[in-house]
């Protein structure tokens, strides 16, 4: 009976070791095991490490507040247009950051806010706004997960907003604190907005060691303080892990609902604001600037971006298919033992993307099929955001009625069978929403892309950050924006599959 499943296992296992825990592994041997006290003397490497420390925590503070107010507001006041808000609130999530920094830096007049901008604090800026969909999102899911009778028990002897205070938020801290820990992540890893914005940051200083020497034993010692920073918040996340990142099927519309009251056009304002500042503003500037391009711009726009384009959307949706496949089937088989694995693809997201590069060319170096090739790259993808999908359909997993399953094993069903007819049937909306995830994430991850894109293969996101300095800024603006559609048109269809239509 167990014939047709065995054919699975290798693939299971075969994944789980060479994507996911030998990358990892061999990052942290060889980091630890070759690290010399040495740079930690050189100023500018101390500099370059306190300047990517104060703009990863001012960014996961400032996006988390940013977020979790949008969510509070759309999640539990009666506004209008609450759909609408959390479309036009999410849609950041799907630009490369870089672009934002690309934009806003043709908005601002000469000057002090130009000088401004250009400097640490205009980093936190456009990485605020391009992140806190994340805490957005987290709250929402943890604002839906709250059991509404708790709040409807509390609403019968308390007050509305005395519930939200002692009720409401503390039970969220746990999504919250998640959302805060993975934007403190995302901006730590950022190379492409304090290039631009000529912030030196550790990361930058690790990329440039491995592209102007090919030292990967340097690159590695450079990112010593990276990788222990990494192991603690993954040590922290573990600890949140089904807490922070759980997701129910169905989000209840009970429990607390507060009317808006005189505040209503106040909040409408926040809203509004958020948007027009970090969506509305920086996207129509791209657009004026893609407009105003001659033929000739134009056409080397699109001359140099469709090939990227297309490849960039091969990598992402092959990465996305085939991590959303080995979750599923990891599930199914391991249903008893997911623990263990939630902290491998954990661990890995956590690890920096450069660091995480560097140790993926150390492993296939001496392996020409995948060395130089785009396999290498869907490699490193596979091992960064397997987190997504896996995290996803485990949690949809606990929520799962289990008696169709011991119905069909009891009707001696084949496994294989239970998995294609009873289970993915059950996991599909949560399936897509995992691969949607890996997929946004895939496209604009640049970290990875820079380091592990093969010879005349790059991605758009890479074409968009070597381009922006030689070109025009319409041809900038043309392949974020191709960059952009391209990944909403995507995660659109993706989303669309997740819901079923």
């Amino acid at each position: 009976m167990d014939g047709p499943i065995r054919l699975l296992r290798p693939f299971l296992w075969g994944y789980f070791f060479l994507v996911l825990v030998l990358p990892g592994a061999l990052v942290l041997w060889v980091t630890l095991t070759h690290f010399s006290p040495q740079v930690l003397n050189d100023k500018l490497y101390f500099s370059a490490f306190m300047n990517s420390l104060g703009i990863a925590s001012s960014t996961a503070l400032l996006a988390t507040l940013v977020g979790g107010t949008c969510a509070v507001l759309v999640a539990k006041f009666k506004l209008p247009g609450q759909k609408l808000w959390k479309l036009l609130l999410t849609l950041p999530i799907f630009f490369v950051p870089y672009q934002f920094a690309l934009a806003w830096s043709g908005l601002l007049p000469p000057g002090k806010p130009s000088l401004l901008f250009f400097s640490p604090w205009g980093v936190v800026f456009v990485l605020t706004g391009s992140f806190y969909p994340v805490a957005l999102w987290f709250s929402l899911v943890a604002l839906g997960h709250l059991p509404p009778e708790e709040e409807e028990s509390a609403l019968l002897v308390a007050p509305p907003l005395r519930v939200f205070l002692k009720i409401t938020l503390p039970r969220t801290g746990p999504y919250v604190l998640s959302a805060a820990l993975i934007i403190f992540l995302l901006a730590f890893s950022e190379i492409g907005v304090p290039t631009y914005l000529g912030v030196r940051v550790l990361p930058g200083e690790i990329l440039t060691r491995f592209a102007a020497f090919y030292d990967i034993p340097g690159a590695l010692n450079a990112a010593f303080p990276l990788v222990l920073l990494g192991l603690g918040l993954f040590a922290l996340e573990a600890r949140l892990l089904g807490q922070g990142l759980c997701f129910q099927q169905r989000m209840s519309e009970r429990g607390l609902c507060l009317p808006p009251g005189k505040f209503k056009l106040p909040f409408l304002f926040f809203l509004g604001f958020v948007v027009f500042l970090f969506l509305l503003l920086p996207f129509g500037s791209l657009i004026r600037k893609a407009l105003h391009l001659n033929k000739h711009a134009l056409a080397l726009a699109l001359r140099h971006g469709g090939p990227s384009l297309l490849r960039s959307l091969v990598y992402a949706l092959l990465g996305a298919y085939l991590a959303g496949l080995w979750s599923l089937i990891t599930i199914y088989l391991l249903k008893h033992k997911r623990r263990p694995f939630s902290l491998v693809t954990l661990l890995n997201f956590f690890l920096p993307p450069v660091v995480l590069a560097v140790g993926l060319i150390y492993l296939w170096k001496n392996v020409s099929l995948v060395y130089g090739s785009a396999m290498l790259l869907v490699l490193g993808l596979l091992a960064r955001f397997t987190f997504f999908p896996y995290q996803i359909l485990a949690s949809a997993y606990a929520y799962l009625d289990p008696a169709a399953e011991e119905a069909a094993l009891l009707c001696g069903a084949d496994p294989l069978k239970i998995l294609r007819k009873i289970l993915y049937p059950q996991l599909r909306r949560w399936f897509y929403l995992g691969t949607m995830l890996f997929f946004v994430f895939s496209m604009n991850e640049l970290g990875l892309s820079t380091m592990l894109y093969p010879p005349g293969g790059e991605p758009l996101v890479v074409k968009l950050y070597t381009l922006s300095v030689n070109n025009p800024v319409g041809v900038s603006a043309s392949l974020a924006l191709m960059n952009s559609l391209g990944t909403l048109a995507l995660a659109t269809l993706l989303y669309g599959k997740q819901r079923g239509d």
